[in-house]
């Protein structure tokens, strides 16, 4: 059973049989790094992801005769000089050793992590200890790669704003000459959550199966026009005509393309003229403002 990492959480190892895709690199003559004092090697620079990077691996105490001595290899961003000020990479790296019996790879794979001003580098402060990594040297011969994986930024944020004891807004108009309007009535603006709404009323009815027989009213969120398409607004609405005691509520998400909600068949139109004092009629409508969406 291979001897498992002083830190579990820096990184998953597997076993695969592809090389790694972003760079490849051979040890010759391993044994005399010891004997050169080369503890620590910086790789050449290699492309992943639009960015430059290197390795840097540390054998300087793994190297040392005490066999618990671990390889440390560490990833950092190259160019960071040019880089934008307030840079961010997020990035997942993976650490490569060729197994040269079985001719496949050890597969060291990182969390991922933040690259930026603060920190450039990341990596395994233990990868493995020096018994270890002498099962991967053949004819003092070590092969090892990299890979980085960088999480392009692509973010969609949504924010869902629940609102907490809203008032009811209530608004009451008197339409007069209500059996004299033609095609439509349209109230005054007015703002609910910081939101404009209107009403409309068509006294003859607004479609083919309501024409000449309902009521059609609807209440407008005009402001939702100009929502772009993720965004809503969610709202207990009540419709009534005061002196009939006749309503509609229900909840209801206004958005850009349904910024408004109401009835067709509102109420008869027959039924009106019951309900008209001098040819006026009442209309309150309550809006309740639970959540928005922005």
């Amino acid at each position: 059973m291979a001897e498992l990492p002083a830190n579990l959480n820096e990184f998953y190892e597997e076993t695969r049989e592809a090389s790694p895709s972003n760079f490849l690199m051979k040890i010759e003559k391993f044994s005399l790094l010891s004997k050169l004092f080369i503890g620590s090697y910086e790789t050449r620079a290699f492309e992943a992801g639009g960015y430059t990077w290197k390795l840097v691996i540390n054998f300087e105490d793994a190297l040392k005769k005490d066999e618990k001595k671990y390889v440390s290899v560490y990833f950092s961003i190259a160019d960071s000089d040019s880089l934008a000020l307030g840079w961010e990479v997020n990035a997942i790296f993976t650490f490569f050793l060729h197994n040269q019996f079985s001719d496949n790879y050890s597969c060291f794979r990182g969390r991922t992590r933040r690259f930026n001003d603060f920190n450039n580098k990341w990596g395994f402060s233990n990868l493995m200890p020096l018994n270890r990594l002498k099962g991967y040297i053949v004819d003092d011969v070590c092969v090892f790669g990299a890979e980085v994986f960088v999480l392009k930024t692509q973010l969609v944020v949504e924010c869902l704003s629940l609102v907490q004891n809203s008032a009811t807004i209530t608004r009451d108009w008197k339409i007069y000459g209500f059996s004299k309007l033609v095609d439509l009535w349209v109230s005054e603006e007015f703002v609910v959550a910081n939101h404009k709404w209107r009403v409309q009323v068509y006294p003859k009815g607004n479609d083919s199966g309501a024409k000449g027989r309902f009521v059609s009213v609807y209440l407008e969120c005009v402001s939702a026009k100009s929502f772009a398409q993720h965004q809503k607004i969610k709202a207990e609405v009540e419709i009534r005509i005061v002196i009939y005691f006749f309503c509609v509520a229900v909840d209801h998400w206004f958005r850009s393309s349904m910024d408004h909600w109401g009835h067709d068949e509102f109420i008869p139109i027959c039924d009106m003229r019951n309900f008209r004092n001098e040819d006026c009629v009442s209309l309150r409508v309550e809006v309740h403002v639970e959540a928005i969406v922005s």
